[in-house]
């Protein structure tokens, strides 16, 4: 291998939603800020919020690793569904649709000798604090998933690798949280379809990727995102990324943004 592929290998440029379907080289720790408009609860609609994550991946026995994530933050107003339609502030130490959680993922097949990365994962994931609301109620007041993914990502060439995953979140128990509404209940389940397109022909200075995402119940719900974005590769251990989020469909956040810190060590 030449030393500037060498090189080009020491990165994992991942995008913002889209997962590899490879195990990290490093223990890597990632934050995400987000910002969004107009996103659906089951008992509030038109939600502007902001709301920071942890992820932390640890890799062992080079087929596996664990990751676990954290929604740190959110603070966000929303207006009642239910009469008088007054609006709502929501803050807490916890998230809406992202619980804490923990994963296991294996990797079962790679380019080298399969011509594809394939990579399955599942957890668990756990309401840890609630969401205090303007009016004295509360959102989350319990909350369990599980979740898992079926991952792939080729490198098509030089400049060219193509990520896309298959998932579904299944909430055992949730609380005002459902997007679909009331009528749906609070046991649900929401599948998601990710794909995405990374582009690197200034070998690591500035990668652009996009994204489609698809996030719904393929009934009441249906959100379909795309996502342009922009990763900065400072150096193999950092990185800065950046994106906007536009919606297509009526449901889910109509435009957002996210910026997030990778460090690898």
């Amino acid at each position: 291998m030449a030393k500037s592929e060498t090189a080009r290998a020491d990165y994992e440029l991942q995008p913002i939603f889209t997962r590899y379907a490879k195990i990290s080289k490093k223990i890597t720790f990632s934050s995400t800020f987000r910002a969004y408009r107009d996103a659906e609860l089951q008992e509030a609609e038109n939600l502007d919020a902001l709301g920071v994550d942890a992820d932390v991946v640890v890799p062992f026995l080079k087929r596996f690793q664990v990751r676990l994530n954290v929604p740190i933050y959110t603070t966000g107003e929303a207006r009642l569904i239910k009469p008088p339609h007054e609006n709502i502030t929501l803050k807490g130490y916890g998230g809406t649709f992202d619980f804490a959680s923990v994963q296991l993922e294996w990797q079962f097949l790679n380019q080298v000798e399969h011509g594809v990365n394939l990579l399955v994962s599942g957890g668990v994931g756990k309401r840890l604090a609630w969401l205090e609301t303007s009016h004295g109620d509360f959102y989350n007041h319990m909350g369990l998933m599980a979740l898992g993914q079926l991952r792939v990502d080729r490198q098509m060439n030089d400049w060219f690798t193509l990520v896309g995953h298959l998932g579904a979140r299944h909430y055992i128990q949730s609380d005002d949280l459902n997007p679909a509404g009331n009528d749906a209940g609070d046991v649900f389940t929401l599948a998601e379809g990710f794909v995405a397109g990374v582009f690197n022909p200034w070998d690591n200075k500035l990668v652009p990727v996009l994204e489609l995402l698809y996030t719904g119940d393929f009934g009441k719900y249906n959100s379909v995102t795309v996502v342009p974005e922009v990763i900065w590769p400072i150096n193999k251990h950092f990185e800065l990324k950046a994106g906007g989020t536009f919606g297509l469909t009526s449901n889910g956040e109509r435009i957002g943004a996210r910026v997030q810190a990778v460090v690898r060590f």
